[in-house]
């Protein structure tokens, strides 16, 4: 099959993708043979690159700007950790009872935390029955567990050892070659 014939049948594989289409259904639509192997030839497809890129211009930029981008989830999760949203409580100044005034918070200025684009600091809020909102913020711990989890910080460390539990990169040759003699007289 010549190259410009094959490229078009991957393009007509990613159209199909894009319309909606499974991928066995995809892989019949552009035209591969149906048998045994089309769920193989669509799988390998799928990842072709001609069809992620076809994909790609389908999807065309508003597609890209919907999508958060590893550094934009990184720093929305960096600033959760940090804590950023206290300067947006609000606070009235009422009397005390005393003769002294004391402040008493009165909510979230959420016009303000929209417009500084800082809205992601609040996960959610509630009305309850008495008809007062509470507003549950950004847990810095949170933040910090899935900041941890998408760089890898918290990935388990990998040390080869002997059966003894003792590292194999402390070992010396002579040593490596008797264990692996225990371990073919044993089969």
């Amino acid at each position: 099959m010549a190259r410009g014939q094959g490229l078009e049948r991957r393009l007509r594989f990613a159209r199909a993708l894009f319309a909606g289409r499974g991928q066995l259904e995809a892989a019949r639509e552009a035209g591969y043979k149906d048998g045994p192997n089309l769920k193989t030839i669509a799988s390998r497809m799928a990842k072709h690159a001609d069809v992620l890129e076809e994909l790609e211009r389908l999807r065309g930029p508003e597609r890209a700007a919907a999508v958060a981008e590893r550094d934009e989830v990184l720093g929305k999760l960096t600033e959760q950790l940090r804590g950023g949203w206290a300067e947006y409580l609000t606070f009235t100044e009422v009397d005390d009872g005393a003769g002294g005034k004391r402040l008493v918070w009165t909510g979230i200025d959420l016009a303000r935390l929209r417009a500084d684009g800082k809205a992601h600091l609040i996960e959610g809020l509630e009305v309850t029955d008495k008809g007062t909102v509470k507003f549950k913020v950004a847990s810095s711990q949170g933040a910090s567990d899935r900041l941890s989890k998408l760089l890898g910080w918290n990935a388990p460390e990998k040390h080869e050892v002997d059966h003894k539990g003792r590292p194999v990169e402390g070992m010396s040759e002579a040593e490596l070659e008797a264990e692996l003699r225990k371990f073919k007289r044993a089969e």
